[in-house]
């Protein structure tokens, strides 16, 4: 983490003071809303709302990946069923043919009985 520079009025010109972010962010948490002014408690409203927002984007984000998960699962199996499906159909055509070709022979034996 960054450090936190100190740009308050009463510090001198020119002079940095350098804090720990989570020493500030321990504090801030350990403080008492009766302790912080206005503007510190706008700022930890809008601190505990970003923290709330980025929460709900990371539930929904774990939420779409599960459910993408889900969908390459289902895309997998609907691939193998169409696989599954193509060799029935491919040897319910290759019966057909059998079938159609069956008959043929059999029309042309009949034809031959009849000649002779």
């Amino acid at each position: 983490m960054l450090p936190a520079v100190c740009l308050l009025p009463m510090c001198l010109p020119g002079s940095r003071i350098v804090m720990n972010v989570d020493v500030i962010d321990a504090t801030a948490e350990a403080l008492p809303l009766e302790l912080l002014n206005a503007t510190n408690k706008e700022l930890t409203a809008q601190l505990s709302r970003h923290e709330q927002l980025c929460d709900e984007k990371i539930r929904a984000i774990e939420d779409l990946r599960r459910r993408l998960q889900f969908m390459k699962e289902h895309l997998s199996n609907v691939r193998g069923e169409i696989v599954s499906t193509q060799s029935l159909v491919e040897c319910k055509r290759r019966e057909v043919e059998s079938g159609t070709h069956m008959y043929r022979l059999l029309d042309r034996e009949c034809g031959r009985l009849r000649q002779g």
